[in-house]
This record gives structure tokens, sequence and C-alpha cells, in this order.
């Protein structure tokens, strides 16, 4: 038995006792579906017994900031011919024990961006490492208001390639900061932030990660350089909760900001669904039965899950 079967029976063996239904398991062919996330590639799983299928999504977003996809979940759970699945494992972590504020979504990221792009010069945008979709997302933003991407960080240079490589976009307006420490591993213009950027800041925009821009922002200081730029913005992207800036803490940075006269914001998109999404994906799926996963409040998940099968 291979691995992705045995994996299929040990959670048959576990989640039936949970639920009031018995499945017959048999023969088992999976699937693998590429989802929207802020660690990319994510992917969710349809494993298919004789007379069963059972779905389990990880993590999702139900909406992707990025318009360089051409298919989502519904399109590919369209493309299987799935009109339903039995048993769904599905992820909550946005389903919070906690009382939170009201996120951030795709539509009012755009319009946040919009008005950071024409109300600022120099614009910086923290982002995690793994999440490709925004920076897609700053590209296409980038690419509409005549900016050159610059990027100052090692570890984001391979969605650079992904561009270039998997989805066959141009990066010749895709530059990397001398500033950095390491070439990147494709072959990009260079740009200086002390006589490039700094000089010209509404030709570009720097992408980053927390870490690097602390280097950069030691070194201006050793410089003895001063902004002399009317706005300029540091934009926190986080896309998961008290997780992404281990490495740095936000208050050294906001100090360093404060220093050069840099204002802060934290926009916040979500790598999973939000709970007001939660209607959605049980629409696409159609699912007889769920098990909640990776969340605070299961219990509320599935209160919610029963009113909708009414």
């Amino acid at each position: 038995m291979n691995s992705v079967c045995l994996c299929y029976h040990i959670l048959y063996n576990i989640y039936t006792q949970l639920i009031t239904k018995k499945f017959s398991v048999g023969y088992c062919i999976d699937y693998l579906i590429p989802v929207h996330h802020s660690a990319f590639h994510s992917s969710a799983y349809i494993y298919f017994g004789k007379d069963t299928n059972i779905f389990y999504n990880g993590d999702l977003r139900i909406e992707s900031p990025s318009t360089i996809f051409h298919c989502d979940l519904r399109c590919f759970i369209e493309k299987l011919g799935i009109e339903r699945v039995d048993l769904a494992l599905i992820e909550g972590t946005n389903f919070s024990s906690k009382l939170e504020s009201f996120p951030i979504t795709v539509n009012m990221l755009r319009d946040a961006f919009n008005k950071i792009f024409i109300a600022y010069d120099l614009i910086v945008v923290f982002i995690d490492p793994l999440d490709f979709e925004l920076f897609s997302f700053l590209l296409d933003f980038a690419r509409m208001f005549g900016r050159k991407v610059v990027v100052g960080s090692e570890r984001i240079f391979w969605m650079v390639e992904q561009i270039r490589d998997r989805y066959n976009s141009t990066t010749e307006d895709i530059y990397m900061a001398i500033e950095g420490k390491a070439p990147p591993p494709i072959l990009l213009n260079a740009v200086s932030i002390e006589y490039d950027i700094l000089q010209n800041p509404r030709d570009y925009i720097l992408i980053v990660e927390p870490i690097n821009l602390l280097e950069i922002l030691r070194r201006m200081k050793l410089w003895g350089k001063e902004l002399k730029i009317p706005r300029a913005v540091a934009v926190l992207t986080d896309p998961e909760p008290n997780e992404g800036y281990k490495e740095v803490e936000e208050s050294v940075l906001a100090k360093w900001f404060e220093m050069l006269g840099i204002e802060v914001y934290r926009l916040r998109l979500s790598g999973h669904y939000y709970p007001h999404q939660f209607s959605d994906l049980i629409g696409i799926l159609r699912p007889k039965e769920i098990v909640p996963i990776h969340t605070e409040n299961p219990y509320y998940m599935k209160m919610i899950f029963e009113k909708l099968k009414k």
C-alpha cells in the first residue's frame, strides 16, 4: 500500500468515529489540487475510494490578491467532475476563540495600495519570503503606476524566477538592490538604494524582508544620510497571526522608521480564508460531513455547517 493510500485509510479510521455515516474505502485514487495561500505553492487533496471521496484542503485562501492564476478551487473541482464530497477535512485557522478585528479582504488591500501608490514617494513593503501571491500582486500594481520593483532580500529572488519561468512574464522591470548581500540566481538589472531609489523614489517600490531592511536602515544611519523625501511609507504585510516577524521585533523597526521619518502601516491579508467565506467553501465542495481541523473553534464551524446544510 502506497503512503497516500495508507494516509487515506488512517484518516478514514479516525474520522468515521466522529461522523454517523459509514463509508466503504476500497481502492484509492488521489488528486493534488493547487490552492491559493500565502505559502507558494500550496495544495489540497481529494481521495477517491470505492464509493467514497474525502477532501482535505490544508491551508487556503478563497480568493487570491494575484491575477496571475487562471484556475481556483472551484475551477479545479469542476474540472475533476466532482459534484460533491462525502467528507471534507476543513481548516479553520481564522475561526478564532478570541475577539478579532474585521479582516482585510482582497478588495480592501487593492484600495489601500491604490491610495499608497498615489500618496507616497518612497514605498517599502515587507513580505513573507513564501508569499508569492502578494509579490505578484505588488508587481502588477507597480506596473500599473509605472514603478520598477526592486528586490532587497535574497530569499525573495526565487519569486522572480517563478514570474519568468513558470508564468512566462517579463522580468525587465524587476531589479535587485546592490546593497543586498547576495547576487540573484538569475540575471537582473541592479540599482542603488542610496543613489537611485532615494534620489528618484517615485520610480521604484522596494520589496524586502524585515531583517534585510533593518540592515539597510542601519547602513543609511552610518552613511549619515537623511531622507529628504516628502512622503515615505513602510507597509507590513504579515500573512500569519503573530508568526511572521520573529526575526525582527516590530518595536525595533518602528524606532528606526521614526528616526528616518518613515510612516508605518500594517496590512494583514491572511493566508487563510475568512469565517465569512466559509459558506463559499461549503458551496464549492457541498460536503455531506465535515471535520474541522487547525482551528481554535471547531464547534462553531460545525454549528455553521449544520445550518448551511439545511
